[in-house]
């Protein structure tokens, strides 16, 4: 299901006008999402997350590319961990959170 999104040009700047809509639709579509995973998609600060969600507006470049993380067919949850390269670990770290990858219960395969 696609993330509905408005856009307006303020001060030469493309702005999300509703950035609390998209914040709840991507938690809504993806529950596992936290606002560190998605400040980390959106390369933002978690506190830049909260601020969208608080006064509804957002950068309208990050929202974008928020969203194309997030429609990326090469989605790392697919990647077994121990056949990723370091590239795709790290990034699985910091979308799934470092904590629940150290702490994560290791299965005999």
């Amino acid at each position: 299901m696609p993330i509905y999104t408005e856009y307006e040009i303020l001060n030469k700047r493309l702005v999300c006008k509703n950035a609390r809509e998209v914040l709840n639709q991507i938690q809504m579509q993806f529950p596992d999402e936290t606002y560190h995973s998605i400040a980390s998609r959106a390369s933002v600060h978690p506190q830049t997350i909260q601020r969208w969600s608080c006064i509804g507006r957002a950068d309208g470049h990050a929202i974008k590319k928020l969203i194309n993380s997030l429609e990326n067919k090469e989605i790392f949850d697919d990647i077994l961990l121990k056949d990723a390269n370091p590239e795709q670990l790290k990034r699985q770290c910091q979308i799934v959170g470092w904590e629940k990858v150290i702490n994560a219960k290791i299965e005999n395969s």
